[in-house]
């Protein structure tokens, strides 16, 4: 870890006038704001990617709900969705969603039946200064949690999985933008 420490301060803030500073006169560097900045930058992953992690209850319940809302929504939009329980690995669970979590560009996290680790999964996206995009079954809007009350949430009803597929799509758009996957139709001069 050390020389770890010592390449970054060496090869990366000196290079840069910018990111150190003298310190006090005992021959000490400083880190500068612009330096901790780029620092916590370096942290955090790209913001720039495809993936979505989508964090949501696991029951068969819900699985419609991927199926014609969720998947579809999120590639409407022109992005990947990654849902953990369909991703192959041999990591530890836990381990392997905070890898993905910190991959991702932005986190759908559904609220239906409550659970914990969608909780602690969008907590920990905004931890690391990505978005979010909140949904819940319309019906679930009151049990959610106070202090997820005050997020805008897509809300959603099991027999119009249309419109949250139609809505998803828009509210990523609105606050993240069109992802680089969005399909572009044809030129009709260019595809005749």
């Amino acid at each position: 870890m050390r020389g770890y420490i010592a390449y970054l301060v060496q090869r990366v803030l000196e290079d840069n006038n910018c990111f150190v500073e003298q310190g006090d006169g005992s021959g000490y560097l400083r880190i500068t704001p612009s330096g901790w900045s780029f620092l916590l930058d370096l942290q955090r992953s790209s913001t720039r990617g495809s993936s979505v992690f989508v964090a949501m209850w696991f029951n068969s319940i819900m699985d419609k709900v991927w199926d014609e809302a969720f998947l579809p929504g999120i590639a409407d939009a022109g992005y990947r969705a990654l849902r953990i329980d369909k991703h192959q690995h041999n990591n530890r669970i836990d381990d392997e969603i905070i890898v993905k979590l910190k991959e991702c560009r932005f986190l759908v996290a559904d609220f239906t039946a409550r659970r914990g680790g969608v909780y602690f999964e969008a907590g920990f996206a905004l931890g690391l200064g990505k978005p979010v995009i909140w949904t819940v079954r319309v019906e679930e809007l009151k049990k959610i949690h106070f202090d997820t009350r005050q997020y805008a949430f897509v809300t959603w009803k099991c027999d119009d999985l249309p419109k949250l597929r139609q809505d998803l799509q828009f509210r990523i758009e609105a606050t993240i933008g069109k992802g680089p996957l969005v399909i572009k139709p044809l030129d009709k001069a260019v595809s005749s």
